[in-house]
């Protein structure tokens, strides 16, 4: 099981951006915001660490 750490910056920073403009429409009531982890098996790791290099920019 791994976390997207990618997508929680993404995340937040599209969500800052509105809210810096006003638009607070993107917070649920509960303050959270749920970013799901994924489930690498031993046939996907050598893919997922290329995936997390290239997104790096490494």
């Amino acid at each position: 099981v791994v976390q997207q750490p990618f997508e929680w910056a993404y995340q937040g920073m599209k969500l800052m951006a509105a809210y810096l403009k006003g638009d607070k429409s993107g917070i649920p009531a509960n303050g959270l915001i749920i970013v799901p982890t994924k489930i690498i098996g031993k046939d996907d790791v050598d893919a997922y660490a290329a995936n997390l290099k290239a997104m790096a920019g490494k």
